[in-house]
């Protein structure tokens, strides 16, 4: 089994401008790929500053951008350094993917000389990507932010790995104990975002921090788009169905508060679950609980001890 990678996003929502991407910047710099997302950024300038200044910081790190594909013309601005892997993830906004248009950011993703990944939230959508030659694809659940569909992120996840020839990437659910399960799974690695708004190096307003500091994952809610796709967010008071107000947070902004507890900063928490993942394989293999022939398998008269319910 690889070991698990990680990709950390600087947040779409809680701030004024993507000035200072600061979480993408200390991911690079722990060993992960930490990506500016610009998905709801519309000024092109800001970002291209926003991520000269990633590029600069994160030294040699894996470094990347997150942009709508109607917004993949964005490319072409970025200067690029030759020994730095840099990412591109495409997304599809608040729409769903339209083969053109999704073939065309990749193509000018690949001018750039960028890694092409692609957000989806379905197995049609992530085949669609492996046919258009892409990287990888990231298994977006229902528990993330943005554009969603109805699966969780761990069925999903079996789906793409059982199904694609290229490497699955997940998003949705992840925390200091679910990372293990996802590289059981067949991960190549997972996504990381609100669950580190409150690191000591997260960029975010304090607002946002107080706001996810209470969050027990049921504070966020699904708002259509006019196209009919689930964007998964929180509504401020006083906001309903206003897909303009949302803030992309998902579910698992409930995990930010012990995330930040254990590791303080977002190296910290990248070691904490890089750590709990060595742990539970460790307790796996010296406890096979789900081994053939165990004793509640012998109990219930059958090979393994699995029963339906």
């Amino acid at each position: 089994m690889s070991e698990l990678g990680f990709i950390v996003l600087s947040p779409t929502s809680g701030r004024k401008s993507p000035s200072t991407p600061t979480l993408a910047i200390a991911a690079a710099r722990a060993g992960a790929g930490g990506i500016l997302d610009a998905e709801n950024f519309s000024d092109a300038s800001v970002v291209v500053v926003a991520f000269a200044q990633l590029q600069r910081h994160a030294s040699t790190g894996t470094i990347g951008i997150r942009c709508r594909v109607d917004e993949a013309k964005i490319f072409e601005s970025l200067t690029l350094n030759a020994d730095q892997t840099t990412i591109a993830i495409l997304t599809a906004g608040v729409s769903s993917f339209q083969k053109e248009q999704l073939a065309e950011a990749i193509k000018l993703a690949r001018q750039a000389r960028l890694q092409v990944f692609v957000e989806t939230i379905d197995l049609a959508e992530a085949l669609l990507a492996e046919t258009l030659g892409v990287d990888a694809v990231i298994a977006k659940g229902h528990e993330s932010a943005g554009r969603v569909g109805d699966t969780t992120s761990f069925v999903l996840v079996q789906q793409f790995v059982r199904t694609l020839k290229i490497p699955t990437w997940v998003q949705g659910g992840i925390g200091l104990h679910s990372a293990a399960a996802m590289a059981v799974a067949g991960a190549a690695g997972v996504v990381l975002d609100s669950q580190l708004y409150l690191c000591r190096d997260s960029e975010v307003s304090i607002d946002t921090k107080l706001r996810v500091e209470r969050m027990d994952g049921t504070e966020t809610t699904i708002v259509l788009s006019p196209n009919g796709q689930m964007i998964r967010g929180y509504l401020p008071t006083g906001e309903l169905e206003n897909l303009e107000a949302i803030i992309h947070i998902g579910q698992d902004a409930c995990f930010a508060k012990s995330l930040a507890d254990v590791g303080g900063t977002v190296a910290g928490v990248l070691d904490a679950i890089r750590d709990a993942i060595a742990a539970q394989r460790e307790i796996a293999s010296r406890i096979p609980i789900l081994a053939a022939g165990s004793s509640l398998a012998m109990s219930h008269g059958t090979k393994y001890p699995i029963v339906q319910g």
